[in-house]
Parts: C-alpha cells; sequence; structure tokens
C-alpha cells in the first residue's frame, strides 16, 4: 500500500482497466460534465467494502450502522485475517471474483484469531495490485504502539471503535466520504466532471 499522503492515483483501481475504461467514455461526452459526475457516482455507490471483523457482536452493529447511515456500497465480511487474505487474493471460498469482488475500501480490526490485522497488512504490502486499496484500521485498541506500527506499515487511517451506536453511524459515515466520496471527488476533477455537492445525511452532517 502507498502512503495516500504521496500516492499519485487519486481512485483506488477496484476495478482496474474496466473502471478506467468506462470513466474514460462516461467523461470523453461533450458538455455532458454533470451527468458524467452523476455516472461516476452511481458507480461508486456500488463499489463492495470488505470488512474483516471476528466479533458477531461487532459485525452485527456494523451492519445495523451501515444501514442507518444509508451507506449504498455493498459490505461483504470476513472473520479473520486469514480469510481476508484468501478474499482478496481470490483462493478458497473465495475463488468466484463475481460472487465475491474486489472492495475499493477494506476496514481491518487488529485483534484476529488465525491471522491478525498487522498479518494482513504485512502480506498486503507484498501485493502490488493493492497499492491503491484504502485501508481502514477499526480497531478497539488505543495503544500508541498498535497506532503507530499501522502507520508505517501503510493504512490510511486508523479509527477507534466508538462505544455508542451513533457516534459508530457518524464514523462510517466519516469514513466512507473521507476514503471514497473525497477520492472521487478529486478523480472527476482531474478529468473534467464536475461532481455534484453530496446531501447531507446526518444531523449537522
Amino acid at each position: 500500500m502507498r502512503n495516500p499522503a504521496v500516492d499519485p492515483q487519486v481512485f483506488p483501481c477496484v476495478e482496474g482497466i474496466a473502471f478506467r475504461r468506462c470513466c474514460a467514455r462516461v467523461l470523453s461526452k461533450r458538455g455532458a460534465w454533470k451527468v458524467a459526475g452523476r455516472a461516476l457516482k452511481t458507480m461508486l455507490d456500488k463499489v463492495p467494502i470488505l470488512l474483516a471483523e471476528d466479533d458477531p457482536n461487532d459485525i452485527y452493529l456494523m451492519r445495523r450502522a451501515f444501514d442507518k447511515a444509508e451507506i449504498p456500497n455493498p459490505l461483504f465480511v470476513v472473520n479473520n485475517g486469514q480469510e481476508a487474505v484468501e478474499y482478496l487474493a481470490g483462493t478458497g471460498n473465495y475463488a468466484e471474483r463475481e460472487k465475491f469482488p474486489l472492495p475499493g475500501l477494506m476496514l481491518l480490526d487488529l485483534k484476529m484469531p488465525w491471522m491478525d490485522g498487522f498479518d494482513v497488512l504485512t502480506w498486503l504490502r507484498r501485493q502490488r495490485q493493492f497499492d491503491t486499496l484504502p485501508v481502514v484500521v477499526l480497531t478497539s485498541s488505543r495503544l500508541q504502539s498498535d497506532i503507530d506500527r499501522s502507520r508505517e506499515m501503510g493504512v490510511y487511517d486508523y479509527r477507534v471503535k466508538p462505544h455508542d451506536f451513533e457516534d459508530l453511524v457518524r464514523l462510517l459515515d466519516d469514513v466512507r466520504k473521507c476514503w471514497l466520496d473525497e477520492r472521487f471527488n478529486r478523480y472527476c476533477l482531474l478529468h473534467g466532471a464536475q461532481p455534484e455537492a453530496p446531501e447531507s445525511k446526518l444531523p449537522g452532517g
């Protein structure tokens, strides 16, 4: 994974050439910048999000929070680090890529069985195809050593799981805006499309 501060690419290449070709077709239409922005926004809403989390209660709360935040992206869940690697690699139970599509954003717990979050990050660093995949650590750990180590391993963001459900809703809404919406907006601006201003979905948003 590249450090997001110096990453020259502004949108995760989750669909690779297919995504870029589709964008090029949309953006090539003269005078259709607003339409292009809408078309790309529709594509963005379909980008999968992968959650690596072993606690069933946290998974349940995450699904509820996704619904409450009205995040349209499909959510795929793996229960440990080994499953996360198999999902990303498209092996084992996750070999059917149409059924288990590559994510455009990964939410990663650190404390998991078999392989923990740091093991997953170590594996990711060796996979160049995931250089532009935004990985956000979502954990209960407030240890500075975990924060520092995560940053050294190239995570895009480090978030501590809140205890309050409404805080979790706001956190997920913010993560979506930071690592999908804002990257999408920069992609549009660089390629000549005018992204539409997102509607506020939360009180005070």
